[in-house]
């Protein structure tokens, strides 16, 4: 059985690759609720504003953008679907109901 750690990267892959392209709005709008959540970041590549330091992804970072991408584009039953169809052939057998 995967892990959630492994199970979350893979669930945050499949959201975005079944959603259209963000706009400038949509991309500005996951920033600003990845800041409320405590990350000091920008849109692109995730790099800090001034001085270059780097961004530590972890399986927090991850639900976080995951959780913001969710709140956001809020997913379809059709989109939610497709991720479990996605998410099949990597051993997950949960249902798109327990996603939504």
């Amino acid at each position: 059985m995967p892990r959630w750690e492994d199970m979350r990267d893979d669930l945050f892959g499949a959201v975005v690759s079944v959603q259209p392209a963000m706009s400038k709005a949509q991309q500005d709008e996951v920033v600003e609720i990845m800041r409320s959540r405590g990350h000091d970041m920008g849109w692109n590549a995730i790099r800090m504003p001034g001085r270059r330091t780097l961004q530590n992804w972890d399986a927090e970072t991850h639900e976080a953008v995951l959780v913001a991408l969710v709140d956001r584009m809020k997913p379809s039953s059709n989109d939610w679907a497709a991720v479990v169809a996605l998410l099949r052939p990597k051993g997950y057998t949960f249902s798109d109901g327990a996603l939504m």
